[in-house]
């Protein structure tokens, strides 16, 4: 494949999904550990909608490798060879949050905001640089070795027209729990407050062990994210302060009016909770180092 052979050792498969594989792989030149993406579009979408996605892969891909943020991971190379599109990634060796939840089921509450303050910088930086995620949830946000926290996995080989079609898989399913409501009823119709939900919706799972949205089908859980109010965190879990509540609900209004205006408001209403609660202070434990957390579903 050109320069991708000839610049890249691959040592294995990391994960697959519809859209694709991520490899853990060799830089020759500067003998370190990268991530690869490859872009593989399946036969089921049209000439043209391939096109869109190629497009949209690697006009995104220069955006965000135009990012430089300690808390969003760091894209080294795109290219092209032979009909395959690749990205080159830093290779993070941590946990996703996903992974932490399926072994503590919760996460402690001071490590909850810690991780949300870092969360919130990031996608205040992305949003300040006019790019929206699209895809925040438990599986894109990986937590160091160093406990930083960081954003994968950018929503950018999604088709909009294709975004919300069935699979055997569930990997839509999966998405799906997440996804604001504006979202779910225009996938066109996306800012800055699409993230905020995403992110407030993965923040309760990390405090309450549950997701607010829940569903055997793609369409229960679209009739619940669009229809019903989840069950106040408190609810779940007592030892949640009230204002932690708050917060989490305001990100989750359904009406994106209601919502934080911007990330750097919630951040603000996080750094002020950290600074008026005394939490106790625990550390963040069993991080698998094996790096699945470039992840089973980053192409999701």
């Amino acid at each position: 494949m050109g320069s991708l052979t000839d610049n890249y050792h691959i040592i294995k498969e990391l994960g697959r999904g519809g859209m694709g594989a991520v490899y853990l792989a060799n830089d020759k030149r500067l003998d370190r550990k990268v991530a690869i993406k490859i872009l593989q579009i399946g036969s089921s979408f049209t000439v043209e909608q391939k096109s869109e996605i190629i497009n949209r892969f690697q006009k995104e891909a220069r955006a965000i490798a135009k990012l430089s943020h300690p808390n969003i991971v760091n894209i080294h190379d795109i290219g092209e060879e032979d009909g395959q599109y690749y990205m080159v990634m830093e290779f993070l060796e941590g946990s996703s949050i996903a992974s932490m939840l399926e072994k503590q089921t919760t996460l402690p509450i001071d490590e909850c905001v810690n991780i949300s303050i870092q969360i919130c910088k990031a996608l205040d930086y992305m949003h300040k640089n006019a790019i929206v995620h699209r895809d925040i949830k438990p599986d894109n946000i990986v937590i160091g070795l160093d406990k930083v926290a960081k954003v994968t996995d950018f929503g950018i080989a999604q088709n909009d027209s294709e975004q919300m079609r069935l699979t055997q898989d569930g990997a839509i399913l999966g998405s799906v729990m997440y996804i604001s409501p504006e979202q779910l009823r225009n996938s066109k119709d996306v800012d800055n407050r699409a993230d905020i939900f995403s992110y407030g919706v993965t923040l309760y799972q990390m405090l309450t062990g549950k997701l607010p949205f829940q569903g055997e089908t793609i369409g229960e859980v679209v009739s619940k994210v669009l229809g019903e109010n989840p069950e106040l965190p408190r609810k779940i879990n007592p030892s949640i302060p009230y204002e932690l509540e708050a917060i989490v609900m305001k990100s989750m209004n359904k009406d994106r009016e209601k919502r934080y205006k911007n990330i750097e408001d919630m951040e603000r209403d996080l750094q002020n909770l950290l600074a008026t609660h005394s939490f106790k202070k625990t550390n963040i434990q069993n991080i698998n180092t094996t790096s699945a957390n470039i992840n089973k579903t980053t192409y999701n």
